[in-house]
C-alpha cells in the first residue's frame, strides 16, 4: 500500500479576509484512487459531512468559518476554494507541476 503523502498545514491567517467572506469553500482528503497496480493518492474535495463535494455543485460548498472548524477537528487534510465565472477571481492549481524524482529537491 502506498504511503499517504504529508499535507501542508493550512495557514488560515494567510487567507485574505475578502476571500473568507465568499461562501465557496470545501475541504479535501487524500484518497487512494485507481486499480491495484495503478493506485495513487488524490486530493478529493469533500463536504464537512465527509460526502463528496464538486466544483459544479454549489450545494456542496460551505463558508470559510465552517470549513476552518471542520479542518481543525482533524478529519480532513486541507481546505479548498471554488473558482467560478461569477467574479474576477483567478487561481492557479500547481499540484503535480514537478516530478519529485527528477525535479529539484527545494524549488524556489
Amino acid at each position: 500500500m502506498l504511503q499517504k503523502p504529508p499535507a501542508i498545514p493550512v495557514e488560515f491567517d494567510g487567507i485574505p479576509v475578502d476571500l473568507k467572506m465568499i461562501p465557496r469553500f470545501c475541504l479535501w482528503k487524500y484518497t487512494l484512487v485507481g486499480s491495484e497496480e495503478n493506485q495513487k493518492w488524490s486530493k478529493l474535495p469533500v463536504q464537512t459531512s465527509g460526502k463528496a463535494a464538486a466544483s459544479t455543485r454549489p450545494e456542496t460548498w460551505t463558508d470559510f468559518f465552517t470549513a476552518q472548524k471542520a479542518y481543525e477537528n482533524g478529519n480532513f487534510d486541507g481546505i479548498g476554494f471554488v473558482f467560478t465565472g461569477d467574479d474576477d477571481l483567478v487561481g492557479v492549481d500547481i499540484d503535480d507541476c514537478r516530478d519529485p524524482d527528477t525535479g529539484p529537491e527545494n524549488p524556489r
